[in-house]
């Protein structure tokens, strides 16, 4: 089986978490339905999102998530083959970070801190899988 990993970033609208139960909701019943793994983190209204599956099952996921009217400013950080998922298990976690998470581990603070612009050039696509791995590993709401 062919597997890739995407992950992008996006900016909530009006940084409204409060949508992010439903998201959560929405995310864990698609993946589930179509063998879809990942992890999503939050922080102050920028979202950071990998996906993990057969490659057009993810972009077909990834596809609907740029239609979606929640958030805006997406932007594409890798889209790769990997051998094995890293969030094996998970149809979709959800971590929403703090100014504690930062406090603890300040070289990732940077990922969650400029414009969708700049993103492509300031977070490197391992950059953003060790970001989610880290803060990850922790989720509260995972399925």
């Amino acid at each position: 089986m062919s597997l890739i990993q995407l992950i992008y970033m996006s900016t909530l609208r009006n940084n409204d978490e409060s949508v992010l139960p439903a998201i959560l909701e929405s995310a864990v019943r698609y993946n589930t339905r179509d063998n879809i793994t990942g992890m999503l983190l939050c922080a102050d209204g920028c979202l950071m999102q990998v996906l993990e599956g057969e490659p057009a099952s993810v972009w077909a996921t990834f596809e609907r998530i740029e239609a979606d009217p929640r958030h805006h400013d997406l932007t594409l950080l890798t889209d790769e083959s990997v051998s094995a998922r890293s969030f094996e298990g998970w149809s979709m976690g959800l971590r929403q970070l703090t100014a504690a998470d930062f406090n603890a581990l300040p070289e990732h603070a940077h990922a969650f801190r400029c414009s969708p612009g700049e993103l492509r050039h300031r977070v490197s696509p391992g950059a953003a899988l060790e970001i989610l791995k880290t803060f990850g590993g922790t989720s509260m709401g995972m399925s």
